[in-house]
């Protein structure tokens, strides 16, 4: 067996235990964990960069969603931007590989809306501050997005009702049917 195959095959092997786990907002961090930040490769790469060329299309996705949905969570898509504004290209097509339209058409108006304030956005975004950025978060109203993202949280099934469970789901589908491309 060639090195290649023994990493594929281990991988798979973690990978089919993160099957097992009951939830898919858990499985997708332990994917992320396991096929990205624990690949040394790319345990550099940061948010105030452009994505490595070296990296597979498959990781390029699941590397963008985790940093969206991280932002989103922590402070709504609004701190994506403000954080993360070199991946903010990258966050539709990432929607559309894992079969998130509804999540995608979105996103794009949510850009829409901030392309529709960039005088006053950018502006702000040089300052760099908190009060700057709570400026910029009353300037450009996105709390739709944030309500189509998380819904309502449903307590009887723990989990949200919104686009955010499907993110998930879908997310790790995807990951499962592209895993050769996460191990090379």
């Amino acid at each position: 067996m060639c090195v290649a195959d023994a990493r594929l095959a281990g991988a798979i092997a973690k990978v089919e235990a993160i099957r097992a786990v009951p939830n898919a907002e858990d499985q997708f961090e332990e994917l992320a964990r396991l096929l990205l930040y624990g690949n040394p490769a790319l345990q550099n790469v940061s948010t105030s960069e452009e994505l490595p060329d070296f990296m597979s299309d498959a990781q390029k996705v699941l590397i963008t969603l985790r940093c969206f949905n991280n932002e989103v969570l922590n402070g709504g898509v609004m701190q994506f931007f403000w954080n993360c504004p070199k991946w903010a290209a990258y966050v539709e097509e990432a929607m559309r590989w894992v079969k998130l339209p509804e999540l995608a058409d979105a996103y794009c108006k949510a850009v829409d809306k901030l392309i529709g304030k960039q005088d006053a956005y950018i502006q702000l975004r040089k300052k760099d501050s908190l009060e700057a950025y709570l400026d910029a978060a009353d300037e450009i109203d996105l709390e739709w997005f944030e309500n189509l993202y998380f819904g309502e949280f449903d307590h009887n099934a723990k989990r949200w009702s919104g686009l955010l469970d499907k993110l998930y789901v879908n997310a790790v589908a995807f990951v499962f049917s592209n895993l050769k491309e996460f191990v090379r």
